[in-house]
């Protein structure tokens, strides 16, 4: 063994060493030149294994291509690479040169905002107590009393949701009731049926009933016959505004479960409760 080089010698000479040494097979290779050897290799070997493992297109055939078919790939391949890195840069680029940036601003005069009138109406917009009252005689059927509470409905509303068969056949019905109860109006009906302003809640100093599609409402604007305090919202958050306690006295609602009783109004389309409009 020589200083920086490796020796190769064939087993059978060390021990026929009487032997010619015309057999005696020596190569000599520099340490260094071992490694680069090895490193070489192991670049190589790991470079195929990539290539043929990848599912992305190009560096299979690059690496075991010949020719053209090298070069075109290898175009390909790079002017793929560059685009990316460029879309890269332009999203960097974007990212760092235009902050997100959200604000609201408020714009509220000095005098504070004028308060809304706010129109509250009871999905039951009849009383039970008040039907069976009605309908002593009994000729008051449920199909003619759901006709009578949708007069006041917008008319395409009502002829795009129902038979008109059968609204002729309850409007015919209703003539039928009104000839023979000559004292009775739509209107005082509407305004009878309904609820009164204390059975639901307590401000009816500044409440105004208003006939509207689901019955008998109550209207409460506080910019008329109020003290002035009452006109304007002048400080933010929900303890600054409206807040009603109401009571829909579910006891009172009709449900169709007796006789003669039309179905629920409106609890086909709505939950129990009341319906709240601003203005």
């Amino acid at each position: 063994m020589l200083a920086g080089f490796a020796t190769i010698a064939p087993l059978h000479d060390e021990v026929t060493s009487g032997t010619s040494r015309a057999s005696h097979l020596i190569v000599e290779v520099p340490i260094e030149k071992i490694k680069n050897i090895d490193g070489a290799g192991s670049i190589h070997r790991e470079t195929k294994h990539f290539t043929n493992t990848t599912t992305m297109h190009g560096p299979k055939r690059i690496f075991n291509g010949k020719g053209l078919a090298q070069w075109f790939w290898l175009v390909i391949v790079s002017t793929s690479l560059a685009l990316l890195i460029l879309q890269i840069v332009l999203l960097l680029k974007m990212y760092f040169s235009k902050p997100t940036l959200s604000q609201v601003s408020f714009i509220v005069s000095e005098g504070g905002m004028d308060f809304p009138a706010v129109t509250i109406c009871n999905f039951n917009p009849v009383k039970k107590s008040y039907v069976k009252q009605l309908n002593a005689s009994g000729d008051l059927s449920g199909e003619t009393l759901e006709y009578l509470l949708q007069t006041n409905m917008n008319a395409m509303f009502l002829f795009s949701n129902v038979d008109r068969q059968e609204v002729r056949e309850a409007h015919a019905n209703a003539e039928i009731y009104q000839h023979n109860h000559r004292d009775f109006s739509i209107l005082n009906f509407l305004n009878s049926s309904g609820y009164e302003c204390d059975e639901m809640f307590n401000c009816c100093d500044y409440m105004t009933p208003r006939i509207l599609s689901l019955g008998k409402c109550f209207e409460l604007d506080l910019q008329t016959n109020t003290p002035e305090w009452m006109r304007k919202q002048t400080a933010p958050g929900v303890e600054a505004g409206l807040q009603i306690i109401l009571d829909a006295h579910l006891e009172e609602e009709i449900r169709g479960d007796m006789e003669n009783e039309t179905n629920a109004i409106f609890s086909t389309y709505y939950e129990n409760g009341f319906r709240s409009q601003q203005a």
